[in-house]
């Protein structure tokens, strides 16, 4: 009987954990990087797309410098990455969306 109940135990304390790491995994990062971008001989600042953490932004942001466009290369000012608040925390969900 004896290991019945540690048996029992063991399986609860599991899917105790295994649904914590599930709800964890499963929210969204609170903030996330960004950085604007402006193509030379234009005058407007873009956003770029969103990034977990500063790493991948910075290498996007390099990668960004020499954008092609068709066959010949165009230059690409950047600004550093910079860290903001998550805007999907703020979007509420949308009615469902109807099959036809």
């Amino acid at each position: 009987m004896r290991g019945l109940w540690g048996l029992v135990a063991a399986v609860v304390v599991v899917l105790l954990g295994a649904g914590i790491l599930i709800g964890f995994a499963s929210r969204p990062p609170a903030r996330v990087w960004t950085f604007q971008y402006k193509v030379v001989g234009t005058e407007d600042w873009r956003e770029w797309r969103l990034y977990p953490n500063f790493t991948d932004c910075e290498q996007a942001r390099r990668f960004m410098k020499n954008l092609e466009d068709g066959q010949r290369r165009r230059l690409v000012e950047t600004h550093h990455c910079s860290e903001r608040e998550n805007p999907a925390l703020h979007q509420s969900p949308g009615p469902p969306s109807r099959r036809r």
